[in-house]
């Protein structure tokens, strides 16, 4: 019986000092976030990190790749009527005033473009999977895209 009961106990302690690894999609992070950081991969790739600024209607942007290459571009994107969805949505996001889980899968097909949006603070990385939310922000590329040309 002593036999049993510890290896109960020790069954147990194993078991609960075990670490659970979290999906990207449901860790979630108490505060505020850093930045959004865009990966499109595929078809005209190109990353870059968004910030806010002191001026809520000014939005900065880093692109560290663009057309399979790695730059360093620093851009900074205005508020206007046709963005003010965007900005809107980034700052409750970057604010965590919006839930940021959601049901959105990347398809798996191994041919096409893949679009990637975490939100990010310190060293944690946060996926954006929130359907709708992640359809408002996708339009940021555009935004990105074309302050480059």
């Amino acid at each position: 019986m002593k036999r049993l009961s510890f290896f109960i106990l020790t069954l147990l302690l194993v078991l609960t000092s075990c670490e659970k690894s979290l999906d990207e999609s449901i860790k979630t992070i108490n505060g505020f976030y850093d930045y959004m950081h865009y990966e499109v991969n595929g078809g005209g790739q190109i990353y870059f990190d968004l910030y806010a600024t002191d001026n809520p209607n000014k939005l900065k942007a880093v692109v560290s790749k663009y057309n399979f290459r790695d730059t360093t571009i620093q851009l900074v994107i205005d508020k206007n009527s046709d963005n003010v969805e965007i900005f809107s949505n980034f700052n409750k996001a970057l604010n965590n005033e919006i839930q940021l889980s959601g049901d959105f899968t990347q398809p798996t097909a191994p041919t096409g473009t893949w679009v990637d949006i975490y939100f990010r603070k310190n060293n944690d990385s946060v996926k954006l999977t929130n359907v709708n939310l992640r359809n408002t922000l996708v339009k940021v590329q555009a935004l990105v895209v074309a302050k480059i040309k």
